[in-house]
């Protein structure tokens, strides 16, 4: 009875040989066991976790190191400038303030950061410049946090490197046009080392990046550099004490170089053509600096009294 029960055929149908023996899974779609997806965790628990709480801490004590507003010298000329756009609706071709050179040619060289300053200084005053200040200030703090977390791997790591360079960070706080470079160069990097580890979407960011940029302040020839060197350093395989360099392949090469192309062809995207975009070089080669530049200390300072804030010139 028993050897007749075991020879009982099954009504199950046999497994298809060489078919996987694991479960199922959601988003298992039938491909291979290691190309499963694993779902990305939700906007709310990333804000909850330990790196999310760690990058909180660094914005945290840069707001204890900014809590008086620094006013640079420079930010009245920058809100003047970017008053006179907001109200003219044109952008200044010859010189209208100085008096020995009233007449002569000049570019608003940083007109988009001198119009932001303008527009905020307009709708909500000094608390408004104060908060855009700080804001600028986290994302060059979050945005460094970003960067080294990415790099490292380690995001207590990178809480530490971001730590110990935090009162460099605050001293840099001052509310002029180079803040929001600072920001583009940290996410062109970002997008840079995202693309080197293999995950392509961002970079095409680049050329969108380098038109703010090119409108915002000089410094956007750093940001060409970083691409530039970003590109040539996967050009040849090295390995030498810890670091290793690994060549591109033919289509990262072509989207490394299409993406450079393409930011090159923003920078002429300005109001006053490619000039805009040669105002470094030409100030570096053809216009040095000659004499001494005298600069004063704003008058007015910054005084708080039970929780309101003064000024006093």
């Amino acid at each position: 009875m028993r050897n007749e029960l075991n020879t009982t055929p099954s009504l199950r149908p046999p497994e298809p040989q060489g078919a996987a023996s694991h479960a199922t899974l959601p988003g298992d779609l039938g491909g291979h066991p290691l190309d499963l997806k694993i779902p990305r965790q939700s906007l709310a628990k990333r804000l909850i976790s330990f790196p999310a709480l760690l990058g909180g801490l660094l914005v945290a004590g840069l707001f204890v190191t900014v809590r008086d507003f620094t006013v640079d010298g420079d930010l009245w000329w920058h809100i003047k400038v970017g008053r006179t756009i907001l109200a003219t609706h044109h952008w200044p071709i010859a010189d209208v303030y100085s008096f020995t050179a009233h007449g002569r040619p000049w570019m608003a060289y940083e007109w988009l950061g001198e119009v932001l300053l303008a527009a905020v200084q307009r709708a909500w005053g000094l608390e408004g410049l104060l908060a855009l200040n700080l804001a600028l200030g986290a994302a060059v703090v979050l945005g460094l946090y970003a960067l080294t977390s990415l790099r490292s791997g380690n995001s207590k790591a990178a809480f530490v490197a971001c730590g110990l360079v935090l009162y460099f960070i605050a001293v840099l706080c001052t509310l002029r046009p180079q803040m929001l470079a600072y920001v583009f160069l940290i996410l062109t990097l970002i997008i840079l080392e995202r693309f080197r580890q293999g995950r392509n979407g961002t970079l095409w960011l680049l050329p969108l990046l380098f038109l703010l940029w090119v409108n915002t302040h000089g410094t956007f020839i750093v940001g060409l550099f970083a691409v530039g060197v970003y590109t040539v350093s996967g050009l040849f395989e090295m390995r030498s004490n810890g670091l290793e360099s690994r060549r591109w392949t033919a289509v990262q090469r072509l989207q490394l170089e299409s993406a450079f192309l393409a930011s090159l062809v923003a920078l002429t995207v300005t109001p006053y053509g490619s000039k805009l975009a040669g105002f470094p070089v030409d100030m570096a080669l053809f216009h040095p600096l000659i004499g001494r530049a005298s600069w004063s200390g704003n008058p007015c300072r910054s005084i708080r009294r039970q929780g309101s804030s003064y000024w006093r010139c």
